[in-house]
This record gives structure tokens, C-alpha cells and sequence, in this order.
């Protein structure tokens, strides 16, 4: 693991686990930045382990959880994220470039929404499940409070 503060690898910030039969665990790992996206990132990983759990027949559910205290502040605001496109201070990044990380940025966002797997988000707050249509059986029973830790 990295110090805290430190910039961590991709791998590092997203974490996948079976930690049951039939259960996959996505865990943010950046608890020192209550958990926020770094864009891209993480965006790439995360999507990197969602579909990791898509193509496992096993995995019949997916559980989201944040390290620590927090399950995800949103996104972090200390790179910009067209920075991560090639922005460098002083300089004006083209259009297209801007306009294409970003695209690529909602388009991995969006295949959670597609997924065929039970996803839950294990959020203090609240939680919610959005049962895929495609499953005629019911999701196994997940405890949020047990899937924090």
C-alpha cells in the first residue's frame, strides 16, 4: 500500500475480492480523500474490475463499498480531469481531445447501469439496489453494514 497523501496505482485505488461465493466486492481504496474518483484513473479501473465480475458466471451479485469511514465523497478535484487528457499548464488542450476523454469517461460510467449482475452500494446513509432484469431469482441477501469493513 501507499503512504497516505501519495499518489497510488490504479490497482491500489480500486480493489476487487470475492469475499463469498457468488459475491464480488469493489472497494475504493483512498480513504485519506474520503474515497473520491481520480479521474481517469479510477474511472478506468473501476471499470476494469466491474467488468471482471461481468464476465464471472459465479458472481451474482456486485458489492460497492468504500475504505474507511466514507463509501465515496465523488470526484476529486485536485487534478483536473483534463488534465489526465494531456492538459499542461500554460498550454490550451484541443477541443476533440477534451471532448473525447470526456465521452470515454460517461461511457464507463454508464455500463454499470447495463449491468446483468445485482448491485449494491454499501453507503452509510443509504443503500440502493437495482435488481437486474434479466435474473429471475431473487439476489442473495446482502448486509451493507457487514460489507463497510
Amino acid at each position: 500500500m501507499s503512504v497516505e497523501g501519495a499518489e497510488q496505482a490504479p490497482e491500489e485505488m480500486v480493489l476487487y475480492d470475492v469475499p463469498e461465493p457468488h459475491i464480488a466486492k469493489i472497494t475504493f481504496n483512498r480513504p485519506h480523500r474520503r474515497n473520491a474518483i481520480l479521474t481517469p484513473d479510477m474511472n478506468i479501473e473501476f471499470a476494469r474490475k466491474l467488468q471482471r465480475a461481468e464476465d464471472d458466471d459465479d458472481i451474482k451479485v456486485i458489492i460497492l463499498a468504500g475504505a474507511g469511514e466514507h463509501f465515496c465523497s465523488g470526484e476529486d478535484v485536485t487534478r483536473v480531469p483534463v488534465e489526465s487528457f494531456g492538459l499542461k499548464k500554460g498550454q490550451r488542450l484541443p477541443q476533440s481531445r477534451r471532448i473525447h476523454g470526456i465521452q470515454k469517461i460517461q461511457e464507463q460510467s454508464i455500463s454499470m447501469l447495463r449491468s446483468d449482475k445485482t448491485i449494491i452500494a454499501a453507503a452509510y446513509a443509504g443503500v440502493r439496489v437495482r435488481k437486474s432484469p434479466k435474473s429471475s431469482s431473487p439476489a442473495p441477501r446482502a448486509d451493507p453494514v457487514r460489507w463497510r469493513k
